[in-house]
């Protein structure tokens, strides 16, 4: 009776099943329980040995790029070989890897590699970290500018004002397409872009630079 009062208090609580399953296992397979208990040990300190490396590798490619960042315009070539040492050593971090392959299209476009460049841009854009994301579509439409494919940069230049509209980037890029189409005669939409630019920046270079460019428009 007793065993049997036991098995059906066992039923209604499953804690106390797994316990006395646990205590059966251990007695009946010891030598099988501690072997796996050390196998679990193990385990648990290769993944912090990987975690901890993987951490030491990650602090240390923010530091080349920071490094690869500050030296951009003095030293492009440092910038560039410090950038692929962090995409080399890093492919399983999207994010890094892709903000080193942002890093090194700068130092390629600030040396005139602009088709370089556009390859590196295109890479990071993949993966990019989403605050990085309007930098990388503004530097896209300036290498496709730099390049002579206007169409492109205009495309660009046009996505970059559909999604961010308000970045502190946007005062360029509207002043860019005004460029382009003053380049060409398209005057009515040059002007409309002009218009906002010192509408929202008076009293700014940004102001400044659109009286200038308005005043390429025949008839200003």
């Amino acid at each position: 009776m007793a065993r049997q009062w036991i098995k059906y208090e066992l039923k209604k609580d499953p804690l106390k099943a797994t316990i006395v399953f646990i205590e059966k296992l251990i007695r009946e397979k010891k030598q099988t329980v501690i072997s796996s208990l050390i196998g679990f040990v193990v385990v648990i300190v290769f993944a912090g040995i990987i975690y901890f490396a993987h951490k030491k590798n990650v602090e240390a490619a923010y530091a080349s790029l920071i490094r690869a960042e500050n030296i951009l315009y003095s030293d492009p070539n440092l910038a560039i070989t410090l950038a692929d040492s962090v995409i080399s050593n890093l492919k399983s971090d999207n994010e890094l890897t892709a903000l080193a392959s942002y890093i090194k299209a700068d130092a390629l476009f600030i040396k005139k590699d602009y088709k370089s460049a556009l390859k590196f841009y295109k890479n990071a854009l993949k993966k990019i970290n989403p605050a990085f994301k309007p930098n990388v579509i503004y530097s896209l439409a300036k290498t496709y500018e730099a390049l002579g494919k206007i169409d492109e940069a205009q495309k660009k230049y046009q996505e970059f004002l559909g999604d961010f509209d308000r970045h502190y980037l946007a005062e360029d890029v509207y002043l860019s397409l005004a460029r382009i189409f003053i380049q060409r005669g398209f005057y009515k939409e040059a002007k409309n872009y002009i218009e906002i630019v010192k509408s929202r920046s008076q009293g700014t270079k940004w102001e400044e630079y659109a009286k200038e460019l308005a005043s390429l428009i025949p008839g200003s």
